[in-house]
């Protein structure tokens, strides 16, 4: 990818890696630095003239993974509990128009 100045890395993250929740600490920390390792990725490759490697960060809401029993959205009408289908294919369509 380097050699070729090429290509789009993706990582999932969540929203839990901007705004933190009590009880999941650990949870939190690790999207929180899965973010802030995507952030620097970019400048990373940005300093040293990469310019045509995308990196992007995704941060969903609340997605149904099953880690927890019965996730529920705070808001539901603004921010629904999404499933794992959704979110995957919204991402695979998102990198595929470079966005």
């Amino acid at each position: 990818m380097v050699e070729k100045n090429k290509g789009h890395i993706v990582n999932i993250t969540s929203i839990a890696g901007s705004f933190a929740t009590a009880n999941l600490t650990d949870y939190c920390a690790s999207k929180l630095g899965a973010t802030g390792f995507s952030q620097s990725l970019t400048l990373e490759l940005r300093e040293i003239g990469k310019t045509g490697i995308k990196v992007s960060c995704v941060e969903p809401n609340t997605v149904n993974t099953g880690l927890v029993w019965y996730p529920k959205a705070r808001f539901p009408s603004l921010y629904p509990v999404l499933e794992p289908d959704y979110v995957a294919k919204e991402v695979v369509a998102a990198t595929l128009r470079d966005e």
